[in-house]
This record gives C-alpha cells, sequence and structure tokens, in this order.
C-alpha cells in the first residue's frame, strides 16, 4: 500500500502563493489549491481552518517576497538608481504581484508600510556624497520624493514592450534623483556638487 500524501501546511502555503503569484487573487481558492495537489479540499481546511486565514498568510508571504526582492544588492553604486531599478525588475518579473501588492487599493504597499525597506534606505543615503550636508528631515523627504516619482515611471513603464525599457527607466532615474538631490541642497543653502552627466554603467 502506498505511503499516504502528505499535505502539511507548508505545501499547501506554497501551492497557494504559486496561484496567487500566477494566476492573482480571484485564482486563490481551495479549489483549485486541491486540484493542483491532487487532493480534496478538506486538507486545506484542516490545515488553515478558513479560506480568510490561508489568504491572509499568502498575502504576508507575497509582501515578504516582494520586500526581500527590493534589497537584493544589485550592485548599484549610484543611490538614485538602487532601489528604483530593483522596483522596475520586480514589476516585470512579477507582473500579477505588482499589480496585487503595489496597483491595488488597499492592498498597495507604500515606502511608509514598508519599515524593512525604508529604514536601509535612509541609512544608505546618509552616507551618500551627494546627501552629506543635509539634515535627516530632507534626507527622508528625498527618499520620499523618490519613491513617488519611481513608483510613477514603473507604474507606466512596467509592462512596456519597448526594447530599451530597463535603459529608458534607468536614465530617468539617474536624472530625477540628480534633480531632487540638487533641490534640496540649494533649499538647504549647501553647495552643489558636481555631477556626472554620464549615466552610470549597469
Amino acid at each position: 500500500m502506498p505511503a499516504p500524501l502528505n499535505y502539511s501546511k507548508e505545501i499547501i502555503l506554497e501551492e497557494a502563493f504559486r496561484i496567487l503569484r500566477t494566476e492573482g487573487l480571484e485564482a486563490l481558492t481551495a479549489r483549485n489549491i486541491a486540484r493542483n495537489l491532487g487532493c480534496s479540499t478538506q486538507p486545506v481546511y484542516s490545515a488553515f481552518g478558513s479560506m480568510k486565514a490561508l489568504s491572509d498568510e499568502v498575502l504576508k508571504k507575497a509582501k515578504a517576497f516582494a520586500i526581500s526582492y527590493l534589497l537584493q544588492d544589485q550592485n548599484e553604486e549610484d543611490l538614485s538608481l538602487a532601489m528604483g531599478m530593483q522596483y522596475f525588475r520586480f514589476a516585470r518579473a512579477e507582473k500579477v504581484l505588482f499589480r496585487l501588492l503595489f496597483l491595488q487599493g488597499e492592498l498597495a504597499m507604500t515606502l511608509e508600510t514598508m519599515p524593512e525597506v525604508s529604514g536601509p534606505l535612509v541609512e544608505r543615503m546618509k552616507r551618500d556624497v551627494y546627501l552629506q550636508g543635509l539634515s535627516l528631515d530632507r534626507i527622508q523627504r528625498f527618499g520620499r520624493d523618490m519613491w513617488i516619482y519611481t513608483h510613477g515611471l514603473v507604474a507606466f513603464m512596467y509592462e512596456s514592450d519597448r526594447p530599451d525599457a530597463e535603459t529608458f527607466v534607468r536614465a530617468q532615474l539617474y536624472r530625477m534623483g540628480k534633480t531632487v538631490i540638487g533641490w534640496e541642497r540649494v533649499r538647504a543653502n549647501l553647495p552643489m556638487l558636481e555631477v556626472d552627466d554620464e549615466m552610470p554603467l549597469q
């Protein structure tokens, strides 16, 4: 007699996340999970009690996945590019999750709701040569302004079929980053720093 299949909570959660990641929240049903695992819906409800509980766990996993992706080190030396390019790459690679987590109403994640991202970002900004001499409030405002710009740019471009989409996004982020930094330095009566007109290579 074959050994009984193990439909553990972890296995069910992983399948639920796969469905969410590829098909969206509307496809996340006990029936779909059970069909993909080759079982009845009973193990799903036994493991989580309700689809609401399972959905909450899957969304928590999805948000952690997105945050981990944004924090990956892609060797971007320029601060204006580092987080923005990761955000763009996430949007292109994970279109379903991007729409769900960053574009859809009450689920939409922002810099304010991601302290795991905003904290390290602020610490990195404090060490950036172009931001030296600026107060913490101005540094944080620079981060917020760049997030707003980046979000709009990425939301506009993530489904673009233009072949130079990534290069275009890099150029826009670089220019806007230096523009906003310059504005903050002028307002703080700090000397302008020489900016390389050439955008850093990937």
